[in-house]
């Protein structure tokens, strides 16, 4: 992970940063089977995405791509967001599992709310997929078991965004075109918070859990 630029309210560094990046190239197309055969994807002639959208990332990698950040900000005391732009991450594995867990860790520890935004947007699930997914031959494409397919494969995506919100106290924006959605969400929840921190007054380190009641009383 390399970090362009590092905590700044210059408002030129951040916009000459960000103008810097540009979109590559994804890969879309699953290796098809020879001939017209019912069910194989035709390959023929390769749609070449405009964004790196079409390709969704390794869940053990980006997950792993959240530590860096939220342990640069440890040295900041308020409470801070990550605002994670993705085009969702498949969860599988037990390496992956052990990812996530790592990163929600890490955010929590540092006092770090994850907001993660589906840059997918509002999406229509047509037969046979979208543009970046190579046709079917015959009719494999439209019964219903395909188009659920496409839907629990969305739906796995998002999940792992899902996650990686509700264990850090952010907030996930799926299925919308108005990415402003979540920098006014990220205000709202940072104008007011409270942290309770905790010292024991117990100075023997014997891995025992100590008993914390907390208790609101209302005043008026």
């Amino acid at each position: 992970m390399r970090i362009d630029l590092d905590f700044s309210d210059d408002k030129t560094k951040v916009l000459g940063v960000l103008n810097s990046y540009t979109s590559g190239l994804g890969q879309g197309f699953d290796n098809g089977l020879t001939g017209s055969s019912e069910g194989a994807a035709e390959t023929g002639g390769a749609f070449t995405p405009m964004t790196p959208t079409t390709t969704p990332l390794m869940p053990t990698a980006s997950c792993w791509r959240c530590k860096p950040s939220c342990r640069r900000s440890e040295k900041i005391s308020q409470k801070k967001a990550v605002i994670y732009f993705s085009n969702g991450i498949s969860q599988n594995g037990v390496d992956n599992q052990s990812a996530l867990r790592a990163a929600t860790a890490s955010a929590v520890k540092a006092n770090v709310s994850i907001y993660p935004v589906d840059i997918r947007g509002l999406q229509a699930f047509p037969p046979g997929g979208e543009a970046q997914n190579a046709s079917l031959h015959g009719q494999s494409a439209y019964n219903g078991r395909a188009v659920l397919n496409d839907l629990s494969s969305n739906a796995s995506t998002q999940e792992t965004l899902s996650t990686l919100a509700s264990d850090t106290g952010g907030k996930a924006f799926f299925d919308s075109n108005d990415f402003g959605a979540v920098f006014s969400q990220v205000q709202k929840d940072s104008s007011a918070y409270y942290v309770l921190g905790f010292t024991s007054s117990n100075a023997m380190k014997d891995g025992r859990f100590r008993h914390l009641k907390v208790q609101l009383i209302a005043r008026i």
